[in-house]
């Protein structure tokens, strides 16, 4: 389980760490807005299933 965003750079062919997550978290979904911001709800982590959601915005 991770708690943290990351962002891949096809170019460089690498991930950079993007953000930290409210909960270590699993098996969740997620959409991307149409603002570019991604919604990540609901899953499962070390307590068992999540009832939640976060939202990262990436750098401009």
């Amino acid at each position: 389980m991770l708690d943290s965003a990351e962002v891949y750079d096809a170019a460089m062919n690498a991930w950079t760490v993007a953000g930290t997550l409210s909960t270590r978290n699993t098996h969740h979904g997620l959409a991307l807005l149409p603002s570019g911001r991604v919604l990540v709800a609901g899953g499962s982590g070390s307590g068992g299933a999540r009832v939640g959601v976060d939202v990262y915005s990436p750098a401009p």
